[in-house]
């Protein structure tokens, strides 16, 4: 796979947002703070998912997509994604999503060439 070809199919953007610290709601519960650090990372996303029923508590949905990014992206494991955006800006999945994994994959010379992320929500019905 050449560098050509895969920036060729890179025609999504995502939102990478960092940790920032912790904030307080105006309820006053604490929780994360997040800062975009990027807005327009080319991207390509890819949806699977998978059902879990558990009569007791409902069905459970599990989604799990990957998204691969440049292997020069600035993303880390413990970063999130808030949108993912098509050509035209508009949204394929708004998120936020947590990453679960980050695999580096590389050409033939040993660097790296492209990295693939694991993404993750769940949803409760």
């Amino acid at each position: 796979m050449t560098k050509r070809w895969f920036e060729r199919r890179l025609t999504h953007t995502c939102t990478v947002e960092r940790d920032t610290g912790t904030s307080q709601s105006l309820s006053g519960e604490i929780g994360t703070s997040w800062s975009s650090i990027s807005t327009t990372q080319p991207c390509r996303f890819v949806e699977r998912t998978e059902r879990v029923v558990d009569s007791s508590r409902g069905m459970v949905m599990f989604h799990q997509e990957l998204v691969l990014m440049r292997g020069t992206a600035d993303v880390n494991v413990d970063d999130r994604l808030s949108a993912i955006l098509n050509a035209d800006r508009g949204t394929i999945e708004a998120g936020p999503f947590t990453i679960s994994q980050k695999l580096e994959r590389r050409d033939l010379d040993g660097d790296i060439h492209h990295i693939s992320l694991l993404i993750d929500r769940v949803t409760v019905t």
